[in-house]
């Protein structure tokens, strides 16, 4: 149903926002979007912009993708750990895209989960829960370096894909992550 609603609805304004739900302003009506197992939002009444609905995109990957985590194995001492945490920045903020600067006071944005005091250590936890394909990017530019890493555990079953997988709403620059949106129309705009 919010394919269709995206669809035939290109633009809209946040009209009003609660734990559950929200009321979007469209060109001819008020709809209420009831936000089923809501995980995550950054959502800001009054603001709007172009209407998206997406299965696939990088700020789903921290949800639907299978995880793991990265360790360090040991660190030579003569890699340079500064340059070493900034590359892991880039690379992982490359993979998250414009998102990594979007999506703030969340635990969920993988990009930002570089445990960068274990570095100087030389050994152990350097990214926490992060999907797969990151650690593996992770993995290769701490090979650059001379650090040793290894997975653990291959795929995280806690945080495997999970069964209703996690879909993105978007409102201009607004963004809710759910398992699913139920669309009901409101009134008419002119009902303000």
């Amino acid at each position: 149903m919010i394919l269709q609603f995206v669809a035939q609805y290109s633009t809209g304004r946040i009209r009003y926002t609660q734990t559950s739900f929200l009321e979007l302003e469209t060109a001819t009506e008020v709809h209420r979007i009831d936000l089923v197992g809501k995980y995550s939002w950054g959502l800001k009444r009054g603001t709007g912009g172009q209407l998206a609905y997406h299965t696939e995109h990088p700020l789903l990957w921290g949800f639907n993708a299978p995880h793991t985590s990265l360790y360090m194995n040991a660190r030579p001492m003569q890699a340079d750990v500064g340059a070493l945490l900034v590359e892991l920045k880039q690379e992982l903020n490359g993979l998250a895209g414009e998102w990594q600067d979007r999506v703030r006071g969340s635990w969920h944005p993988w990009w930002r989960r570089i445990v960068a005091h274990n570095l100087a250590g030389g050994q152990g936890l350097l990214l926490d829960t992060v999907p797969v394909f990151a650690a593996d990017a992770a993995a290769r530019v701490c090979a650059r370096h001379g650090v040793a890493t290894y997975l653990f555990p291959q795929v995280s079953g806690r945080l495997a894909p999970r069964p209703e997988p996690y879909v993105l709403l978007l409102v201009g620059t607004n963004y809710v992550v759910a398992q699913d949106f139920v669309v009901s129309t409101l009134c008419g705009a002119w009902a303000k």
